[in-house]
């Protein structure tokens, strides 16, 4: 996904060179805009990450992500919680299956064999309508820090 995926600006990041910064590091992931508009003000976004991967649903979802991967803001559960409170609209909808997150302890444009079979497990079932589990979460990415919920 990159620098512009599901770790979310608006949320806090270890990394203050990270924050609110990343049209100046990957610019190719953001509008024009984007920069001049909400760089160092990330607080201001109208939306966030985990907006947008809610709004796929209620077609399927799956995010990998490395455990190490520094430029998506891993170190404190950035895209797994994004994906978390997402993961609110879907149960809302009662399609959870719909949605998984599968990390591995890995950098930047990696992919294990166990994320593989995940990501084909999803394609399995809802390309090729095979009885396949999809329930994917490894929540030991970080405790979800949501203050809130689904209706």
């Amino acid at each position: 996904m990159g620098l512009g995926d599901a770790p979310g600006h608006r949320r806090a990041r270890e990394d203050p060179r990270r924050q609110g910064r990343s049209d100046d590091e990957a610019p190719q992931w953001f509008g024009d805009g984007f920069g001049a508009t909400f760089s160092g003000q990330t607080t201001t976004l109208p939306f966030d990450a985990h907006s947008i991967v809610a709004l796929v649903a209620p077609r399927p979802i799956i995010v990998q992500e490395g455990k190490s991967d520094g430029w998506n803001n891993n170190r404190n559960g950035g895209p797994y919680q994004a994906v978390w409170a997402a993961r609110e609209v879907f149960e809302a909808l009662g399609i959870e299956d719909h949605i998984g997150w599968v990390a591995d302890d890995h950098s930047h444009g990696v992919m294990t064999p166990r994320e593989a079979d995940a990501i084909l497990g999803f394609a399995e079932r809802f390309l090729l309508g095979k009885d396949v589990t999809t329930e994917q979460w490894d929540e030991s990415a970080s405790p979800p820090t949501l203050s809130w919920s689904a209706p």
